[in-house]
């Protein structure tokens, strides 16, 4: 390894063009029809985040790492 940081996403409110807001949709679709989740948990999940947002109750964070090899 010859290289690594720290990538941090942070997303302290409901911005409609922010990361987190943007993959709820995907994140939905994604889960839509697995076991025990249906689209009204979904849409109910997606509002709920909705609202936080603004109530100013809302929060995102996620860490992503990367690192860097050479081959020998």
């Amino acid at each position: 390894m010859t290289g690594r940081s720290l990538i941090p996403l942070f997303n302290p409110t409901h911005d409609q063009d922010a990361y987190s807001a943007l993959i709820m949709g995907m994140i939905g679709r994604l889960v839509t029809g697995r076991p025990g989740i249906t689209s009204v948990d979904v849409d109910a999940w997606m509002a709920d985040l909705r609202e936080r947002g603004a109530d100013d109750d809302y929060l995102f964070s996620v860490n992503r790492y990367c690192f860097v090899a050479a081959a020998e």
